[in-house]
């Protein structure tokens, strides 16, 4: 194993998600600690989570309208998720990448506006197949 990614849930809500990384690190032949997030907490805990080793970071974000950011997570916090993509790059990741569920009906116009966005922000977008749960 030389790469792990933390995932969810969500990895940020553990109070120890910095010790957690810190001491990936410290296995030897580990040569990657990844992370995905919902991207809520970025700004407070991206300078930490660096210094303590996390080497690339993907953030979830399914649409650039707040408003329908507030819809489907049922939160405020569209800003502040675009605030920690911005303060990762400011950081110094080479590259973060967006996870972006494309919905039939809710943000399939959109895959525009996330394609032009990497071209002012380095930025890569994965666009993920909604897959409906019918169980």
């Amino acid at each position: 194993v030389n790469k792990i990614r933390l995932t969810g849930g969500e990895p940020t809500v553990r109070k120890d998600i910095v010790d957690i990384i810190s001491n990936l690190k410290q296995i030897k032949g580990l040569e990657v600690v990844a992370m995905t997030t919902n991207g809520l907490m970025l700004t407070r805990q991206l300078v930490a989570l660096q210094r303590a080793g996390l080497d690339i970071i993907n953030v979830s974000l399914d649409t650039l309208i707040p408003e329908r950011y507030e819809r489907i997570t049922r939160r405020k916090g569209w800003q502040r998720v675009m605030l920690g993509v911005d303060l990762a790059l400011q950081l110094g990741y080479d590259l973060v990448k967006l996870n972006c569920v494309v919905m039939k009906d809710f943000n399939e116009d959109e895959i525009i506006n996330f394609v032009e966005l990497t071209k002012n922000k380095n930025l890569d977008v994965r666009f993920i197949e909604y897959m409906p749960f019918t169980g």
